[in-house]
């Protein structure tokens, strides 16, 4: 899945469109902000301003961000976002749905802690997706999904009911939330 496509289909989602961050390649995805304040809104805080009621913990924004530079080819996607917490402090948290450690991922680790090193990140150990399968943008578009409707699980809680997913499973909710028609094949 492309970076276009993405793009298209979270924009086609009323409950993502507000937190939507954009999506990057691992060495150029931009900083979001490590805490709310309603006194120095940054560029997402007036971004969601109207959608943000008083509801906490939330989704505040999310990114999808490839494990390639930008300018090579792609080749995973992870899941990278910030949940607001009872304190008005945003908790980062990334996923990667292949449930790998982060290190195998050197660029994108270098970025996160150029960026986050000072407020920290969560990593949300949970893998869903099969290593022969490419279906990363897919996985990473149900998790946030399921993250913008239960922010509270966020990162440490995850639902282990998850596991229990198959792909098939996933591209059919995908394929109903968003009226595509991705197909499973066996090979």
């Amino acid at each position: 899945m492309d970076s276009a496509t993405l793009h298209q289909m979270i924009l086609q989602n009323p409950h993502l469109v507000t937190s939507y961050a954009g999506v990057w390649s691992a060495d150029n995805f931009p900083k979001q902000s490590g805490t709310w304040s309603k006194t120095k809104p940054n560029q997402t805080q007036t971004r969601l301003k109207s959608s943000f009621v008083c509801q906490t913990p939330r989704l505040v924004w999310f990114q999808i961000v490839n494990t390639s530079p930008v300018g090579t080819r792609g080749k995973h996607w992870i899941l990278v976002g910030g949940v607001v917490t009872q304190r008005k402090r945003i908790r980062v948290f990334i996923w990667d749905c292949l449930g790998k450690s982060l290190s195998h991922y050197k660029t994108l680790v270098q970025r996160l802690k150029q960026l986050y090193n000072d407020t920290g990140f969560w990593t949300i150990h949970l893998r869903l997706q099969n290593l022969s399968s490419n279906m990363c943008g897919i996985y990473c578009l149900f998790m946030v999904d399921y993250i913008a409707r239960n922010p509270t699980k966020v990162p440490r809680n995850i639902d282990q009911k998850l596991k229990n997913f198959t792909e098939v499973d996933i591209i059919r909710f995908i394929n109903c939330r968003y009226h595509t028609f991705f197909r499973y094949t066996v090979v």
